[in-house]
């Protein structure tokens, strides 16, 4: 209990230590790629001979960012994050005499916790790397659909705040008076099942299979940040003197 008090103290004086350099927003929108690394959402299972497949289609987030400098090297990023996950669930007879398919959304919200640290390569341009945590939240609990009158599809979270890991590389260019342009990918990995997606027949009580959905994700991430003066931190330390 000692350590993590301390490590609490730590944290809650290097923010208050952030909070008196310069602090940056900006805003962000990060197209989502469709991808099968890192077991990412494409699982396929068969079961009373039928194969279901559910994969991952292009989907999309964005949101707000805001940046506290530590140092020149040395940030800590947060925000919050709209973030829409696009899926297909397909079905289909091993004897090829059945066929379906249908296409659902996931919506939620995202609140990444990051430490960055950055390479000077040129008088404007850098290249930072970033490693932290996101806090996922869910709002809505229950998704249902029909396929060709026959199949029922129900997916349902597994909680409406999962944590999940995050990891960021990119590139910015820093001008003096327009703000900072971003260009990088993320990844996002959580640390256990987003949701769970279940498929039966509309006349049978019963499910017929279920497949988690992992939420992971790849994106491109383009970003604005807003110029910030640190004339007021210039000031602070003619007053002291």
């Amino acid at each position: 209990m000692k350590y993590k008090a301390l490590l609490l103290l730590l944290l809650i004086s290097s923010l208050g230590y952030a909070q008196k350099n310069v602090v940056t927003a900006g805003i962000q929108f990060k197209p989502m790629l469709p991808n099968d690394l890192f077991n990412a959402d494409e699982m396929r299972t068969s079961n009373s001979g039928m194969n279901f497949e559910t994969q991952q289609n292009f989907g999309w987030g964005g949101g707000m960012v805001i940046r506290w400098g530590f140092t020149e090297m040395l940030s800590l990023e947060t925000g919050i994050n709209y973030v829409r996950r696009n899926y297909s669930l397909s079905i289909d007879s091993i004897d090829n005499n059945y066929s379906g398919s249908t296409e659902y959304r996931i919506d939620g919200y995202e609140v990444p916790i990051m430490g960055l640290i950055y390479i000077r390569l040129d008088r404007k341009w850098y290249m930072n790397a970033a490693l932290g945590g996101s806090i996922d939240l869910f709002p809505r609990d229950f998704y249902s659909d029909t396929i060709n009158a026959d199949w029922i599809h129900e997916t349902g979270r597994r909680s409406w705040i999962q944590v999940a890991m995050l990891a960021n590389i990119g590139f910015e260019y820093r001008t003096e008076s327009s703000g900072y342009f971003y260009i990088g990918g993320s990844f996002h990995r959580p640390f256990s099942y987003m949701y769970l997606s279940k498929i039966g027949l509309g006349d049978n009580p019963f499910t017929e299979t279920s497949m988690t959905i992992d939420g992971s994700y790849l994106t491109i991430d383009l970003r604005y940040f807003f110029h910030d003066d640190p004339v007021k931190r210039e000031k602070r330390k003619k007053n002291r003197n």
